[in-house]
């Protein structure tokens, strides 16, 4: 199976910032900031890992301008 991680590089999940220890598919051994030591699956850190980059670059990416709307004009101009 394909993942991103490579072991001594950091990455990121709901519960914070965690350095990859050791990989043993499906499994792989993290240690988190605080110091806490875990062992996660693969696919489904992949997946969080995925989502958050997707959300950090759609957040970094230049927002399209919008001209403001035209005013119509209240009342009736049309000719009968």
């Amino acid at each position: 199976m394909d993942h991103p991680f490579v072991v001594g590089s950091t990455y990121a999940n709901g519960l914070g910032e965690y350095t990859v220890q050791q990989i043993r598919p499906p499994h792989m051994r993290v240690r988190y900031a605080n110091g806490e030591e875990a062992t996660l699956e693969l696919a489904l850190q992949a997946r969080i890992w995925a989502r958050l980059c997707a959300e950090a670059e759609e957040a970094a990416a230049p927002k399209p301008t919008r001209r403001p709307a035209r005013r119509r004009r209240s009342g009736s101009t049309s000719k009968q």
